[in-house]
């Protein structure tokens, strides 16, 4: 089995860097970690809520990178002193997923840094109001039975301009389990995901919408419901949707016209990367598997969406 990953995108206006529980630390058996947390609105009634969380630990693992690949040799490591991680002696080693960030404008360098000071560069450096463009994975864990999704930044830049376009968009790989309606306009797409932890993997269940199946993504609904088996692997994109629905007065005033609304809305997918009855169903029922946790960074990579999705 393979984990399955995902990543996001989202543009938009800061908001929330002054509420006293945007930067947290604490404290751990094998060091300090801290977290900031803050919302980016995409539109009058829209906003993600993006988090970046690091580690201090007093001996860190670099890894040998290949000067013309760019590629990590995870059996060439050595552990370097908190202190020293930046040392230009160890320029030939680097740790695994720096955080890239560019306040300053693109004709300026990014700046690479480990987690942990990210989070400390961007609670000291970063404004709400601050025009923005965010990359980063998108994480699924289990909370007391209930599924969440969590935006984790990996990379962060300063936008000109500040016109809201309700960009939020998302990339994942799924474990397809079935499809079922809500109503006549709506469906969920109930699938798995294997995720990472420290002694193996994890198996949780996810649902993801499809909106407006009887009109312009009827082919979509379709595509799933006579072509993709229960066990399949795919890679789906679509739309991040996290706002509160909203409606206007004969005055133009807006008022609020429901409860919030949080999900994620398949538009799309990669025909391509489907893998039919990839796995068995007995194999999806146990919700630990075991294994090594390590996979390399490059793995990771070419998430995005091609000519060849539906």
């Amino acid at each position: 089995m393979q984990p399955t990953y995902g990543n996001f995108e989202v543009r938009g206006i800061v908001t929330g860097m002054l509420n006293s529980k945007a930067y947290s630390v604490g404290d751990t058996q094998e060091g300090q970690w801290n977290r900031i947390q803050f919302g980016v609105r995409v539109s009058n009634n829209a906003f993600v809520y993006v988090e970046l969380m690091g580690n201090k630990t007093s001996k860190l693992k670099m890894f040998k990178v290949d000067p013309m690949t760019k590629k990590y040799d995870k059996n060439n490591y050595i552990m370097v002193s908190w202190d020293e991680k930046y040392s230009q002696k160890y320029k030939r080693y680097k740790y695994l997923q720096p955080v890239k960030i560019n306040l300053l404008g693109f004709e300026t360098e990014d700046v690479q840094l480990i987690g942990y000071d990210a989070a400390e560069y961007l609670r000291d450096n970063l404004k709400d109001g601050t025009y923005i463009l965010i990359k980063g994975s998108l994480r699924f864990n289990d909370y007391k039975g209930d599924t969440q999704e969590s935006f984790n930044i990996n990379e962060i830049y300063v936008m000109d301009g500040s016109e809201l376009s309700n960009e939020a968009y998302f990339a994942q790989e799924i474990i397809y389990v079935g499809i079922e309606d809500i109503n006549r306009s709506k469906c969920k797409v109930n699938s798995k995901m294997i995720i990472r932890n420290f002694d193996g993997f994890d198996i949780i269940p996810y649902s993801f919408i499809i909106n407006n199946k009887d009109s312009n993504m009827k082919s979509v609904f379709d595509y799933f419901k006579e072509n993709i088996q229960m066990g399949s692997t795919l890679k789906v994109h679509g739309l991040i949707r996290n706002y509160v629905p909203i409606t206007w007065t004969d005055e133009g005033q807006e008022i609020i016209c429901g409860s919030a609304i949080k999900e994620l809305e398949i538009t799309g997918g990669n025909t391509s990367s489907l893998i039919q009855a990839r796995y068995k169903p007995e194999e999806l029922e146990s919700n630990v598997i075991q294994g090594s946790p390590f996979e390399d960074n490059s793995q990771k990579q070419d998430r995005g969406v091609n000519k060849f999705g539906f």
